[in-house]
């Protein structure tokens, strides 16, 4: 599935108003449900991380502005960031 289809795919499965991020797209993996709660889009942490490196930032600097601009920008409607556990481990 490319990015694009992605995007599209998860824009027909979550409420109006829940946060996309642009240029991201390829680090979606689904979306969230939970009771009482809105869908949210689900991003893979460490395929943002990578899309940043891509870009020309160093791990730390993707770090940084992931913590800052991507995850800092949270409230309602904000996307889940998920850390695989082969990531940790």
């Amino acid at each position: 599935m490319t990015a694009k289809e992605k995007r599209e795919t998860i824009e027909h499965q979550v409420e109006e108003g829940v946060m996309i991020f642009e240029g991201l797209d390829d680090a979606i993996i689904g979306c969230s449900e939970q009771f009482g709660m809105p869908s949210s889009v689900v991003y893979d942490k460490e395929k943002c991380l990578e899309i940043f490196q891509s870009q020309g930032m160093s791990y730390e600097e993707a770090q940084e502005w992931f913590y800052y601009n991507v995850l800092g920008t949270g409230g309602e409607g904000s996307p889940v960031f998920v850390t695989r556990v082969e990531d940790v481990f």
